[in-house]
């Protein structure tokens, strides 16, 4: 293609090392041949790396201009943010010792990815699985999910043996996913914000029990108060999902849940493909939702949000190699877990 201006939106997100920076000698090539090239990314090491000039955004509007070499991350992440931290915050209420047992999971293997992954997440708690792609995260989420087979081991939820044989006999023991791929696993993008919140509420929201027909004034009442309750920036619930941000986006996804009232929660890459302000609103969110009693499990390749958790269970290879207590989990921590079993196993 014969291209003199190229707009590239996220072009990493799906990307692994490897290929971020097979990427990145093309985009080099191609800027070297006079190729003008607009970069969109919230990842600000590509943006530091790549950029000859930067320009922030924040809520649709400018918040900076800055040429190569006359700004610092700090300059980014207050355009960004309004302040200059990037230190992901730490839960502010800490797990009851005495707290119930949610969900146990003891040897789960389903003799493909997952081989042998054990945890425990109790009422109220934030617990994170660390590990590198591929390493098995997402799939002991889709077999907590019922949506993939267990080949042994054993799962608890509030106390009694449980074994989904269906993603919707899951949904009604209480257990809900928030998916790694939220506009393709997640969310109906050219419906409204309303109706993908209302999606899997349909019960909570007929006219009278026993009859289908759902109440469109409840499913109002409903969106509208997660709307509130997430703090999701859309001007109404009317409008498509599509029209939001990545990080509205994912906070409907989280709405659809909570409206639920459902007690286990599975993030996979909550944060993924947002940009740190969003992030932020993310992890708020994902605390007042522990503090109400939720029990929360985290799954992230991004090992430095996973300081927010009070707990971190590390996965290598589809097993459990380590659980290193938080909050304030580092990541030279949680890599130290990861490539000590990976020597000990070469060994």
């Amino acid at each position: 293609v014969d291209a003199r201006f190229i707009a590239m939106d996220e072009p990493t997100a799906a990307l692994s090392e490897t290929e971020c920076e097979r990427l990145f000698e093309i985009i080099r090539e191609l800027a070297g041949s006079g190729v003008a090239i607009a970069y969109v990314s919230h990842r600000l090491d590509e943006i530091e790396e790549l950029s000859h000039r930067v320009t922030v955004f924040k809520d649709g509007e400018v918040a900076g201009r800055f040429d190569k070499g006359n700004y610092g991350r700090r300059d980014l992440v207050l355009g960004i943010t309004g302040s200059e931290s990037l230190a992901p915050r730490l839960p502010s209420v800490a797990v009851d010792a005495d707290a119930p047992v949610t969900f146990e999971v003891e040897h789960l293997n389903d003799g493909v990815n997952v081989h042998d992954v054990s945890f425990r997440v109790r009422r109220g708690e934030i617990l994170g699985l660390a590990g590198l792609v591929g390493s098995g995260r997402s799939e002991t989420f889709t077999q907590i999910l019922g949506a993939s087979k267990t080949l042994s081991g054993e799962m608890i939820l509030n106390g009694k043996p449980y074994r989904p044989t269906s993603v919707k006999k899951a949904v009604a023991a209480g257990v809900a996913l928030v998916p790694e791929e939220r506009r393709s696993q997640a969310l109906v993008m050219s419906d409204t914000v309303k109706n993908n919140i209302s999606l899997g509420n349909w019960k909570r929201m007929r006219i009278w029990r026993g009859f289908g027909m759902v109440s469109d004034h409840k499913a109002d009442l409903v969106s509208d108060a997660m709307v509130k309750k997430l703090s999701i920036k859309t001007s109404t619930t009317h409008v498509p999902v599509s029209t939001l941000s990545g990080g509205n986006q994912q906070k409907v996804v989280f709405g659809r849940w909570v409206a639920r009232d459902s007690k286990l929660l599975l993030l996979d890459e909550p944060t993924r493909g947002v940009d740190i302000g969003a992030r932020e609103h993310i992890w708020e969110n994902v605390e007042s939702l522990a503090a109400e009693g939720n029990a929360v499990v985290v799954a992230s390749s991004e090992l430095a949000e996973l300081a927010l958790c009070h707990r971190v269970v590390v996965i290598v290879e589809g097993k459990t190699v380590a659980e290193i207590q938080g909050p304030g989990v580092t990541e030279k921590e949680m890599l130290h877990a990861i490539y000590n079993y990976q020597m000990e196993e070469e060994a």
